[in-house]
């Protein structure tokens, strides 16, 4: 079985897009990971 057959590509874009991504890694009980936020100079 292949993942078409399970989801439509646009229940996957609806379902798994970087918008909840970012939203699962920024919650603090997800794995119990601490974040630390970095500032980054240019160059």
């Amino acid at each position: 079985m292949i993942l078409k057959d399970l989801y439509t590509h646009d229940i996957i874009e609806q379902e798994f897009n970087t918008e909840k991504l970012y939203a699962l890694l920024l919650d603090d009980n997800f794995l119990e990971v601490s974040r630390q936020k970095i500032i980054v100079k240019k160059r």
